[in-house]
């Protein structure tokens, strides 16, 4: 006999219509990108904004698959940013600590949602910040991870 269970926990996409940022490094992205295919197969039209981090060019992965949600969704944008760029990544895209970027993309801290997934010191640094940018504590979920 084989017995399953579900998963357990609180780290999904809530059904608003809110705007969505999600945060990630590292392995963090797994559940990030299964959240993306969900909301491209249910054509959400929510605004969304995906933050990851790296520390240099070579822990960049899925790139090329996380740009291709831009032309999948109506309004996504992919920001990588990388931490400490080695001098051959040859590197021209955003860098050091995502904090400052986040006010880029929110445009209403009312009407925003984030997701992180990612190491405690991230989880409890993009906590904070989405925090000093008006969000919700109710409106932050994170799975945390070692």
């Amino acid at each position: 006999m084989v017995e399953f269970t579900g998963p357990y926990g609180d780290f999904y996409i809530r059904d608003t219509s809110r705007d969505i940022i999600f945060i990630a490094g590292g392995s963090g992205m797994a559940p990030i990108k299964s959240m993306l295919e969900m909301l491209t197969e249910r054509k959400s039209q929510r605004r969304i904004a995906f933050f990851f981090g790296a520390r240099c060019k070579d822990d960049l992965y899925l790139t090329d698959y996380l740009y291709e949600f831009e032309s999948k969704l109506t309004d996504y944008q992919y920001h990588p940013i990388l931490s400490q760029p080695c001098e051959e990544d040859e590197w021209q895209g955003k860098t050091g600590y995502i904090t400052p970027y986040l006010k880029e993309v929110i445009k209403d801290s009312a009407n925003t949602e984030a997701y992180l997934c990612g190491s405690p010191g991230m989880i409890n640094a993009m906590v904070k910040g989405l925090k000093e940018f008006g969000i919700s504590e109710n409106n932050i979920f994170y799975d945390s991870f070692s």
